[in-house]
C-alpha cells in the first residue's frame, strides 16, 4: 500500500480522535454544570423594631411566583426565622407578608419589582449551592428586613375648671412597652400625637401638676383618644381639699393674731387694789356714810 496513503489515513484517525475527546469533555462539562441545579431557596427574615437590635420572626409567609399573578409556591418562617422553598427556572418572583408589618431591605439577590410587592430572583450565572440549596442572603445574614408598619396614637387632654372643660397645655404623655419608652407633650390646643407601631398595646400614662394621673392600655387606631383628667384631691381636715384647708387655718390665725393684740393693748393694770384697762378712767369706790 502507498505509505502516502496509510499516512493520510493515519492523520484522519488522530483528527478523529480528537474530536471525539473534545466533544466529550463538551458534554461532560455541560453535565457538570447542570449536575447540581438550583432547586431550592433557603432564607432567613429578621423583625426590626426602633427599640432594639433586629431579632428573627416567625410566621412570615414566603410566596415565589412564576409571574405576577402566579404563585408557585407558599410556606411560612419557623420559630428561627428560617424558610426552605422550591426554585426552578420558572420562578421570577418571591413576596413576604406578614399583617401590620412592612419590608424594609432585602439582599443583592432581590430587586424590587415596582410597588407590587414582589421581588425579582436574580442569582446570577453561576449561583452558590449546596447539595441544591442557594443561600438567598448575603454576608449580613438576612433575606429580608421587616418592621411594624407605624401608626399614630393621638388625641387630646383637657380637665373641668369651673364646670367649663379646658385643655391642657404642657401635659406629659408616654407609651411604654418592654422595648421602650415614647413620650412628647400637648400643645397650646391640648393635643397630642405620638408614632407607634400598628398593633402593639402600649400603657399610656398622662400626668399634669395639680391633676391626677390618667393611666391606660393603648393600641394605635384612627380613633383619637380624648381624655379629661380630674383635680387632685386632698382630704386633709374634715373632709376638705388643701385650698379651703388652708384658708380656715389663715382665719384661725388672724382671729388667734388679733386677740392677742387687742390683749396687749387693752391689759388690765392693778391701780388702788382694782384691776382696770389701761385706757380707762380708774374706778373709785363709793364713800360710805359716815366715811370722812
Amino acid at each position: 500500500m502507498d505509505k502516502r496513503i496509510i499516512g493520510a489515513s493515519l492523520v484522519c484517525l488522530a483528527v478523529l480522535a480528537i474530536c471525539v475527546v473534545l466533544t466529550a469533555d463538551v458534554s461532560y462539562a455541560d453535565e457538570e454544570e447542570t449536575e447540581n441545579p438550583v432547586i431550592r431557596l433557603h432564607g432567613i427574615i429578621y423583625d426590626i423594631p426602633a427599640e432594639k437590635d433586629r431579632v428573627v420572626i416567625e410566621g412570615v409567609t414566603v410566596t415565589t411566583w412564576t409571574s405576577p399573578n402566579n404563585p408557585f409556591e407558599t410556606v411560612t418562617t419557623d420559630e428561627k426565622g428560617e424558610f426552605l422553598v422550591s426554585y426552578d427556572d420558572n420562578v421570577k418572583y418571591i413576596s413576604f407578608t406578614l399583617e401590620e408589618f412592612t419590608v424594609k431591605g432585602v439582599c443583592s439577590d432581590l430587586h424590587s419589582y415596582g410597588d407590587s410587592g414582589l421581588y425579582a430572583i436574580i442569582l446570577g450565572e453561576n449561583p452558590t449551592q449546596f447539595e441544591g440549596t442557594h443561600d438567598l442572603y448575603d454576608s449580613d445574614g438576612f433575606t429580608a428586613l421587616i418592621s411594624r408598619t407605624s401608626a399614630l396614637v393621638y388625641g387630646t387632654v383637657t380637665t373641668m375648671v369651673s364646670d367649663v372643660e379646658k385643655p391642657v397645655k404642657g401635659a406629659e404623655v408616654t407609651l411604654t412597652t418592654n422595648k421602650g419608652v415614647l413620650r412628647t407633650e400637648t400643645d397650646s390646643d391640648d393635643a397630642f400625637s405620638i408614632v407607634g407601631s400598628s398593633g402593639v398595646s402600649y400603657q399610656m400614662k398622662v400626668t399634669a401638676n395639680g391633676l391626677v394621673t390618667w393611666t391606660a392600655e393603648v393600641t394605635p387606631s384612627e380613633e383619637p383618644i380624648n381624655i379629661l383628667m380630674d383635680e387632685k384631691s386632698h382630704d386633709l381636715f374634715l373632709g376638705m381639699d388643701l385650698a379651703h384647708t388652708i384658708a380656715i387655718f389663715g382665719l384661725l390665725i388672724v382671729l388667734l393674731v388679733a386677740i392677742i393684740t387687742i390683749y396687749l393693748i387693752r391689759r388690765p393694770e392693778k391701780m388702788d387694789g382694782l384691776y382696770v384697762v389701761n385706757d380707762l378712767e380708774p374706778i373709785k369706790p363709793k364713800k360710805k356714810n359716815g366715811d370722812l
